[in-house]
């Protein structure tokens, strides 16, 4: 079984340590795709370095930024059964590779597969955040009728797909995650909830291991952007959910509201979080009806924008394979 890696990458500081990464697996049948975004000599140098350290390592040039855009290029120009993906802060754990592979084998019903994202220790007292998530080992089966247990779900940084149902679910939705211009997040529940309504039997796992290793969002700059572009992504999400009818989006919009965010704050006691917390609810209700007034749902099922000149320039069309 052969599997495509797909490292987005805008980082060439710390993009080196995920190649190693994977150079690295246990599972050596493999291909490397890193998909540079945007006009960065510096990124791009980086990037065709790799190529010289193994010859199963492939470059593609994207002239625009979106992790959206760019997973979407390494879903075109994958060779392997299996596409699994994570980010360039990140550090795959010798064994991933092999047990993704494993349990594709075990599993030929799951399409997709979700693994651990862990993260650095981050202080209780600063401004700092990392994305982490350890799921339960748990298959579920959308046919079930069942809703998914809490707990349960992938992130963007570590999950794989099987190439063969890509045409099934379709590619991501470019006006989603960070690097859009819109809405910088969330993309990732998009893929998972669009999966599952097309019958995707989705398997989440602790064993498949990724850590977070350069992730953490240090000072209230790093932090606020951080906390804005996922209260920006969520909304989008909502609103797409909305523009296509599912009660959902409303649903979780409403949970939103401002006085749902002092309530909370005032819940628990952690008063020093009302000012980000207001500022959230904020940020999130102003992009949701953004997303409203200048969205409409494509023919991909994908956000599109009223003036659909502009979506022109949000195409895989001019990208470069070195």
């Amino acid at each position: 079984m052969k599997l495509t890696v797909c490292i987005p990458t805008v980082r060439p500081t710390t993009l080196g340590y995920a190649v190693q990464s994977i150079i690295a697996q246990t599972w050596h049948d493999w291909e490397l795709l890193i998909v540079g975004q945007g006009a960065d000599p510096e990124l791009e140098r980086v990037c065709q370095s790799f190529g010289h350290l193994d010859s199963r390592i492939r470059y593609i040039h994207l002239e625009r930024k979106g992790i959206s855009l760019a997973r979407n290029a390494g879903l075109l120009a994958a060779t392997g059964d299996i596409v699994a993906f994570t980010d360039d802060d990140c550090e795959a754990a010798p064994d991933w590779l092999e047990t993704l592979a494993t349990l594709f084998a075990q599993h030929p019903q799951v399409g997709m597969i979700g693994g651990a994202l862990v993260a650095p220790p981050v202080s209780r007292w600063k401004l700092e955040s990392c994305l982490s998530l350890t799921p339960p080992e748990l298959l579920y089966d959308p046919a079930s009728g069942q809703p998914a247990p809490p707990g349960w779900g992938w992130v963007g940084a570590n999950f794989a797909i099987r190439k063969a149902i890509v045409e099934q679910v379709g590619l991501f939705d470019e006006w989603l995650g960070v690097g859009a211009s819109r809405f910088a997040a969330a993309e990732d529940v998009d893929y998972n909830m669009r999966a599952l309504a097309a019958g995707v039997s989705v398997l989440c796992t602790p064993t498949a291991v990724v850590r977070h290793t350069y992730g953490a969002r240090h000072g209230a700059k790093q932090y606020l952007g951080m906390t804005w572009a996922y209260a920006r992504g969520n909304a989008g999400l909502d609103g797409k959910l909305t523009l296509a009818g599912n009660p959902h989006g409303a649903a979780s919009a409403a949970q939103h509201r401002l006085r749902q965010a002092i309530g909370a704050s005032l819940r628990t006691g952690k008063l020093y979080k009302l000012p980000i917390e207001i500022a959230e609810s904020l940020v999130y209700s102003a992009a949701y009806r953004e997303c409203l007034r200048d969205f409409v749902i494509g023919p991909d099922g994908g956000l599109q924008p009223i003036n659909a000149a502009s979506s022109a320039s949000h195409s895989l069309a001019r990208t470069r394979v070195g």
